[in-house]
């Protein structure tokens, strides 16, 4: 079959994405890179997002700030919203704040009689998001909506509005809208299918960013198979490697993110210490640096460690420029299901860096794409394997050895954008 871009033929956007500039946010740094994705292609864009986002000052854009109703929903928005500075802070009008206090409770109240727990899912944010995203589409012929970042009640005001609108509607959902790892009521699980049924009907083309999650939502959904494509996201290279830097007498590993609950280097630290055992010239040698949050439960044993550093939380920049002084960077995925069906975005921007990776993984999709491009992939619960793949790299590297297998920008993000709105016949 042949393909041919639609986000060429796009004279207009409208961009959903309830987060957009929210530092140490990840589905704020997704929305953030497809924005400067259509700045580059000169694509009009219309944003509507929620009241905390910061959208970053780019051409031919304009956005639409919302403020959720539900109270739990108004409630973070406001908090995101105080980290900001002052001079880019939304604060709510009075008539906000009296509708999250009134009719903001009573939706709460209600949503938690259904389905448990009011949840992430952002739902509230479709009574006040829908009629924006509607207007900005109606007032822009030959608009598309496209909705980004999630959480999925961002999908929900994007979708209502192209039914009401007849705009087409393009999907991309970070995150599985029907998951492995929910551990929802039967209730709750029934709406979140209808929900994601509901999505997928209504939209022009559902994207899901492993191919994985493709294929459980078409086995989900058969009847509108053709409409579900997996497409690999990429990131928007902030920074680029020039050089591999002189390696130094430690051998540094570095993570960028919060590590927490099934997220953790426990089994790393295991590998580590039999390898100081079977090879004890390497004690003293390897430094583990974490530059992101850390809530393991055993954060104290992590930080007791000679061989660990727990840097200065900073930005998403500082991060990657972190990165680019250590000897690898660590990618670690949850040890439950959940990784299965997902790709930790933070990947993109470490092939950017085009430096070696070693990824702790419970996704054999992840693992061929790290070998694809160079890296190490290890199952994270087996630490023979991590042992392996340790003594690889070090000697791959020092003995200046490694390089990746393309020089070439792997999965570009501009590509790849345009790759989500391909139109296939």
């Amino acid at each position: 079959m042949n393909s041919s871009s639609g986000l060429n033929k796009v004279k207009c956007m409208v961009f959903v994405s309830l987060n957009i500039g929210v530092e140490n946010d990840v589905t704020a740094e997704w929305a953030d890179d497809k924005l400067r994705v259509l700045e580059a292609l000169g694509v009009r864009t219309v944003v509507v997002s929620g009241a905390a986002s910061n959208p970053p000052r780019l051409q031919n854009m304009s956005w639409s700030k919302v403020w959720p109703i539900g109270f739990q929903d108004f409630s973070n928005q406001v908090e995101l919203a105080q980290r900001q500075p002052v001079e880019n802070q939304t604060r709510p009008s009075v008539f906000a704040l009296l509708l999250s206090g009134s009719l903001g409770r009573l939706w709460d109240f209600l949503f938690r009689l259904s389905a448990g727990e009011v949840g992430s899912g952002r739902y509230s944010w479709v009574l006040s998001g829908t009629p924006v995203i509607a207007y900005h589409a109606l007032r822009n012929k030959d608009s598309v909506i496209f909705s980004t970042g999630g959480p999925t009640g961002t999908h929900v005001a994007a979708s209502v509005a192209a039914w009401l609108t007849g705009r087409p509607h393009y999907i991309e959902a970070q995150d599985p809208i029907v998951g492995s790892e929910l551990t929802l009521g039967p209730l709750a699980t029934k709406v979140l299918a209808m929900t994601e049924r509901f999505l997928v009907r209504n939209s022009t083309k559902t994207v899901l960013v492993t191919k994985q999650a493709a294929e459980s939502t078409r086995r989900r959904n058969m009847k509108w198979a053709n409409k579900i494509e997996g497409v690999y996201p990429g990131s928007w290279p902030h920074l680029k490697r020039t050089d591999l830097k002189p390696v130094g007498q430690v051998f540094q590993f570095l993570h960028t993110g919060t590590l927490y609950g099934a997220r953790n280097l426990d089994t790393f630290f295991l590998a580590l210490d039999e390898l100081y055992e079977e090879h004890p010239e390497l004690q003293g040698l390897i430094e583990v640096l974490q530059k992101g949050g850390l809530f393991c439960e055993n954060k104290s044993q992590y930080l007791s460690r000679g061989d660990f550093k727990l840097l200065t939380l900073g930005n998403r920049i500082d991060a990657l420029t972190s990165a680019l002084s250590a000897d690898v960077l660590l990618l670690v995925q949850h040890t439950d299901t959940r990784s299965q069906e997902t790709i930790p975005y933070k990947f993109y921007d470490y092939l950017n860096l085009e430096k070696p990776i070693l990824a702790l993984h419970e996704n054999s999709e992840l693992a061929g794409l790290v070998v694809e491009f160079g890296g190490f992939p290890a199952k994270n619960t087996d630490i023979t394997e991590i042992k392996k793949r340790i003594i690889e790299i070090i000697a791959q590297v020092r003995g200046r050895r490694w390089s990746r297998p393309t020089t070439e920008s792997p999965l570009g993000i501009i590509n790849q954008f345009q790759e989500l709105f391909s139109v296939k016949g």
